[in-house]
C-alpha cells in the first residue's frame, strides 16, 4: 500500500491539421471505500504515449513535463482537497508518501486542478468484476505454518462509484488543447493515504463456488461435485485440487484441498487459504473533449 499504482492515459484529436480543436478534462470513477482512503496525482508527459517501463527513478521523472499537486476527495463538501503532511501523507506503518514531483511544480510547472472540480457519490451499484488475493499456508515437517504463495479468484459484486471531475483547462490559457491531429499523454497516479476497512478483507472468504461444479442436498448443504477451474497464482508456482490413490477429488471439512508447488520443485502443499490479501477493483477513466474556437488565420 506504500507505492505509487500508475495508469497511462493518451488523449488524441483525430481531426485534421486545420480541423476542430478541443480541450482536455477528466472524469474518473473510483469505488466508495477506496477513494476514501486514497489519494491521487496527475501528471503530463513530455512525450505523447511515452513508455514508462524504466525502472531509474530519474529517468522516470525527467519524462514528466507537469505536475499537479496531491488531492484527495472531500466527500461532505464534494470538492478535491489538496493533501498535506499535516492532515496525512502517511500509510498505517508511518511510511510517508513523498510528493515525487515537488521540485518541479515548485519550479513553475504545476498542473493546475481548476477549483470547479468535484466529487459526487453516484446513487446506484452497478456490478464490476473484482479480484480477491488470498494468502495459502502450509504446515511443515514440524506442524508449523508457513506462507507459500497468494492466490486470486474474480467474481461479480456491486459497489458504488465516487465520480470525480477534474478540470484542467480552466486555467491553463490553452495548455490543454489539442490541436488536429495532436496528442498528449498523462499518468494517473494512486496510492492509499490511510488503511482501508478491515472488515472489508476479514468478511472476504475463498469462493470455492466459483472453481466448482456443485449441487445441493434436500437440507440445502453444498456438495462439490468436479472443478471447473483453478485460482491465479505466481508465475513461479504451480496448483491444482488434491486427489487420492482412488483418482477422486478429496473433500475436506466440507471443502475442497488446494495443493500448491514451486515449480522447480514440484513438492506440493496442501494449503489453507485463512486472509484476504487485496482486492483489486475497477477504476474509470473517462476524457472530456469540449470544442474550443478555431485560431485565427493568422495564429
Amino acid at each position: 500500500m506504500n507505492s505509487w499504482a500508475e495508469t497511462i492515459i493518451n488523449v488524441n484529436n483525430n481531426e485534421p491539421h486545420n480541423g476542430l480543436r478541443y480541450a482536455v478534462d477528466f472524469v474518473f470513477y473510483f469505488p466508495q471505500e477506496f477513494a476514501e482512503c486514497a489519494m491521487f496525482q496527475l501528471v503530463e508527459l513530455k512525450d505523447p504515449e511515452s513508455s514508462r517501463d524504466e525502472e531509474d527513478i530519474t529517468a522516470r521523472l525527467a519524462e514528466a513535463k507537469r505536475a499537479s499537486r496531491i488531492y484527495k476527495i472531500d466527500p461532505d463538501a464534494q470538492k478535491l482537497a489538496e493533501v498535506t503532511k499535516t492532515d496525512g501523507t502517511e500509510t498505517v506503518k508511518g511510511v510517508e508518501i513523498e510528493n515525487d514531483y515537488a521540485e518541479l511544480i515548485n519550479s513553475g510547472a504545476e498542473l493546475t486542478i481548476d477549483d470547479t472540480s468535484s466529487v459526487v457519490l453516484q446513487p446506484e451499484e452497478h456490478e464490476f468484476n473484482v479480484k480477491s488475493t488470498f494468502a495459502t499456508y502450509y504446515k511443515d515437517n514440524n506442524a508449523v505454518e508457513r506462507f507459500l504463495t497468494p492466490v486470486s479468484v474474480t467474481a461479480k459484486k456491486n459497489m458504488r462509484f465516487y465520480r470525480i471531475t477534474v478540470n484542467i483547462s480552466a486555467q491553463d490559457q490553452g495548455v490543454y488543447v489539442l490541436d488536429g491531429g495532436k496528442s498528449k499523454s498523462f499518468i494517473l497516479r494512486l496510492v492509499l493515504r490511510r488503511a482501508r476497512n478491515q472488515e472489508v478483507f476479514t468478511s472476504e472468504k475463498f469462493d470455492y463456488d466459483l472453481l466448482w461444479n456443485t449441487t445441493k442436498d434436500e437440507s440445502g448443504n453444498i456438495t462439490y461435485v468436479s472443478p471447473k477451474g483453478l485460482p491465479e497464482i505466481d508465475k513461479d508456482f504451480v496448483c491444482r485440487w488434491a486427489m487420492n490413490e482412488k483418482n477422486e477429488y478429496i473433500i475436506e471439512n466440507g471443502k475442497p484441498v488446494l495443493q500448491i508447488a514451486e515449480k522447480t520443485e514440484q513438492n506440493y502443499h496442501s494449503v489453507t487459504l485463512p486472509i484476504c490479501l487485496g482486492l483489486s477493483s475497477p477504476t474509470k477513466i473517462s476524457a472530456v473533449f469540449t470544442q474550443v474556437e478555431q485560431k485565427s488565420a493568422n495564429a
